[in-house]
């Protein structure tokens, strides 16, 4: 094995490599199993797209061993396949079947794809887009949680595996996302937001007691945590860039982030460079734009990267100009895919990278080896908790309620009020008054999105004139295109583009 290093200062010496794997198969992903070895979904030449492989291999390519082949056909409304190891390493979740391995994942023996049968409700829901676009499984091998795609956005779901004659259902099922406002009791006319809960879950973390998903913080697309024992809902990273996710080591200390901090071409953060409360409907006309140009663009054509980062999770959740370090291969064709995993000895961390402009086709393994780090105990199961306070029992999809005027009292003074102005396309302005939490810093000024009527076509565009005084200081004057002809075509920044955003002295510029 070919190996590259980074010496960090912060983490000492790291290990890169790519994973040896046969040649005769035709890689789809990998993920580390909960005993250290890799698991490894593929195909070989003359399979059909429903024959699914599966074998278990040592992180350093030795013992490969196929230990599934055959039909596995999809839900042609779920997200394809995922492979979620339970920590039984017996186990795991692909999302539309339940895979069982006996003995164990790891060696040969009796395998079979067991039928995940989701409710009936949900399956039939009017306006369902996608029965489940991600799943994950809790460390207490029963419950598992679901992000479901309507209409009217995400909603995120979780359930105890109930394991049937010939299939798997789903007791207990609660909605657990939420998002909108409520009458602020001290501010007529005012609003207060309720925490947005809730996107693509990702991860469960705190021994099963909390999720990791994709919100809406600081930038428009941030990793975000949920506690589900508690209504405490943190942001993981402080960065401005577009990040969809952050996979937490099992010692919970360090993560790995599927980050476009390292593209600054794609990064979008001129819009979160300036961080501010009151205008999380703004931030959701962003988010698809947001994802595209840093996701789906890099991936067909555009220079750059969506990952990942290394970081100290405690620093990453204080420190606004905090970024890690890139473990991203500086070979251009080569470019970010999940999923991410740990191996259990938190000293290792893997991803999948495919060849730009392949959109799947030619992927790898990757690894860092954090050969310095001294890890703490691994976070043990804590069982999921009995009662969620804010989850209500069922299937409980419904498009949200359009506010059109939001006025949201600063905890200290002044206010930022949002207008939503219907139509195709529809415009959404926020102008900020005065706005203060701590009557430390203040926020002045006027930003704008305006969205194109159909997802994925036609120009959305942003743009800012906000000026923060105080203890902190920053500027932002922005007026940035996302241009996209066509659903076949990449978002791109158009060439008329300009502008800048400061935060605190550091600075991030519109770069077309």
């Amino acid at each position: 094995m070919e190996y590259s290093t980074i010496h960090s200062d912060e983490f000492g010496k790291i290990n890169l490599y790519t994973l040896p794997l046969p040649e005769d198969i035709i890689l789809l992903s990998g993920t580390y199993t909960a005993s250290g070895r890799v698991a490894v979904n593929y195909r070989k030449n003359g399979d059909s797209n429903s024959f699914m492989r599966i074998a278990t291999v040592n992180d350093d390519g030795s013992n490969f061993i196929e230990i599934f082949a055959g039909e596995a056909p999809l839900n042609p409304r779920a997200n394809g396949f995922r492979f979620m190891c339970f920590e039984d390493n017996t186990r795991a979740l692909t999302g539309d079947y339940v895979f069982e391995a006996e003995p164990d994942m790891d060696h040969p023996g009796t395998t079979r794809m067991v039928p995940l049968k989701y409710p009936e409700e949900l399956v039939n829901f009017p306006g369902l887009w996608m029965l489940w676009s991600e799943i994950v499984i809790a460390p207490d091998n029963e419950h598992m949680a679901w992000s479901t795609l309507t209409r009217g956005g995400s909603d995120v779901y979780t359930g105890r595996l109930v394991r049937e004659a010939d299939c798997y259902t789903i007791a207990d099922v609660q909605h657990v996302s939420t998002q909108g406002f409520v009458p602020d009791p001290d501010h007529e006319g005012c609003v207060v937001e309720i925490p947005t809960r809730g996107g693509e879950v990702k991860q469960f973390i705190r021994g099963g007691r909390a999720l990791s998903y994709v919100g809406v913080g600081r930038g428009c697309g941030s990793s975000m945590v949920q506690m589900l024992d508690s209504e405490e809902v943190l942001t993981v990273s402080k960065a401005p860039s577009y990040d969809e996710t952050t996979l937490f080591s099992p010692d919970e200390k360090l993560g790995i982030v599927m980050s476009s901090r390292f593209s600054p071409a794609t990064n979008s953060a001129v819009v979160g460079m300036i961080p501010r409360r009151g205008n999380i409907a703004l931030k959701h006309g962003l988010a698809m734009n947001a994802y595209l140009l840093a996701v789906a663009a890099v991936r067909a054509k555009t220079k750059g990267n969506v990952g990942p980062a290394l970081v100290f999770l405690d620093r990453a959740m204080k420190d606004y100009h905090y970024t890690g370090v890139n473990l991203s291969d500086p070979e251009e064709e080569w470019v970010y895919y999940s999923p991410m995993s740990w191996h259990p000895s938190s000293r290792k961390c893997m991803w999948n990278e495919g060849l730009r402009k392949t959109i799947g086709n030619g992927m790898r393994l990757r690894i860092a080896v954090l050969e310095d780090y001294k890890p703490a105990e691994k976070i043990r199961n804590a069982g999921f908790p009995e009662t969620v306070p804010y989850a209500v029992p069922g299937i409980q999809a419904k498009a949200p309620e359009l506010t059109q005027n939001i006025r949201i009292a600063g905890k200290y003074s002044g206010f930022a009020v949002t207008e939503i102005i219907p139509g195709m396309p529809m415009k959404t302005v926020v102008k900020y008054e005065n706005f203060s939490d701590d009557g430390l810093s203040f926020l002045n000024g006027e930003e704008s999105v305006v969205t194109p009527g159909l997802i994925g076509t036609g120009n959305t565009v942003y743009d800012a004139k906000i000026v923060l005084t105080g203890a902190h200081t920053g500027e932002s004057d922005v007026h940035l295109i996302y241009e996209r002809p066509g659903r076949e075509e990449p978002v791109q920044i158009a060439a008329e583009s300009r502008g800048y955003a400061v935060y605190d002295g550091v600075r991030a510029e519109v770069q077309v």
